[in-house]
């Protein structure tokens, strides 16, 4: 889904959390969100 953000341009996307664990939010973004977010590349760009 963050794909089409970059591929439209977006050089910066937010994420929030909204539930009542705010520790568990960040644990899950660095285990799971962080390196795949950093790696997006618009289409046709090389990695």
């Amino acid at each position: 889904m963050a794909q089409q953000y970059v591929d439209a341009g977006f050089d910066r996307l937010v994420t929030q959390n909204a539930a009542p664990d705010p520790d568990g939010f960040l644990d899950f973004y660095r285990r799971e969100l962080d390196t795949r977010l950093r790696a997006l590349k618009p289409d046709g760009v090389p990695a």
